[in-house]
């Protein structure tokens, strides 16, 4: 499990201190996927790199399966428990082919040669990476970085996932891909073992896949519920610059309109995986 305790995350700039998160608290549990939204500059990313110690926080705290980003002897076992799909993969890109990129991680993780072979070969298969095990990461397309980037990640069998925004540079079979992908982690481990997955995205349509939709706004946790229960209230998702799915507009415009006779169901669509 991952939780927070009224987070708090500053940075100073100038002679003040500008508030980047506030009294954030949530609980990620094992084998739950929760998806975040929130406008720009709400704070996703940086909630996003709290939860696996990247950033320790200002205030308050981050427990990862019961250990304390705040205490550095734990920082190499919550690194190894908490992977993060970054949304720029150049970020997180360091070695020189796919093919050692997708191993960088295991080397450090003293994963043994053969499984390590064993776990590159299968990511480069999954990914569609095989012909370009050899090639540099940084000359490859959006599309391609980024399901490197997957790749790399789900290699080293973190317990828990985050993924920040990791279709905004994936095409639709690609996309299509990360949802199945997601779907297995969570079919192929028991409920004692299955990962947490959080997926921040900008896509409304995305966050239906969800058990759950945490929004967050000028870093406050402000929405938290069923995907479906909270994009029922339109208003208070515009108020913050957001949209729900088309889905749910057209059908309050229809109700609007005097036809109750239509049920959301009717008009519900599957935008990622049809």
């Amino acid at each position: 499990m991952i939780a927070t305790q009224n987070l708090a995350l500053q940075y100073a700039a100038a002679d003040r201190l500008v508030a980047v998160l506030s009294g954030v608290s949530l609980e990620l549990a094992d084998g739950e996927f929760v998806a975040l939204m929130g406008p720009n500059g709400s704070g996703k990313t940086s909630l996003a790199r709290c939860l696996n110690g990247i950033i320790p926080p200002s205030q308050g705290a981050v427990m990862v399966d019961g250990l304390d980003t705040r205490d550095v002897k734990h920082m190499l076992e919550i690194r190894r428990a908490v992977g993060l799909v970054f949304q720029h993969p150049d970020n997180q890109m360091v070695a020189p082919t796919v093919e050692r990129e997708i191993a960088f991680g295991l080397e450090n993780l003293g994963v043994p040669r053969p499984e390590m072979r064993r776990r590159v070969e299968e990511m480069l298969l999954r990914f569609d990476l095989l012909p370009y095990r050899q090639h540099a990461p940084h000359q490859l397309s959006g599309g391609e970085k980024q399901r490197v980037a997957l790749a790399s990640i789900l290699a080293m069998q973190p317990r828990h996932i985050i993924f920040d925004e990791p279709t905004s540079l994936l095409d639709h079979p690609s996309r299509v891909r990360l949802f199945e992908t997601i779907s297995e982690l969570r079919a192929n481990t028991s409920s004692a073992s299955a990962p947490a997955i959080l997926l921040i995205t900008q896509f409304a349509e995305e966050a239906l896949f969800a058990e759950r939709l945490l929004v967050l706004h000028e870093g406050r946790l402000i929405m938290q519920g069923a995907p479906h229960e909270l994009f029922q209230n339109a208003e208070a998702f515009q108020q913050i610059g957001l949209q729900p799915p088309l889905e749910f507009r057209v059908h309050r415009q229809l109700l609007a309109n005097g036809q109750a006779s239509v049920s959301l169901q009717d008009l519900l669509l599957d935008p990622i995986l049809q």
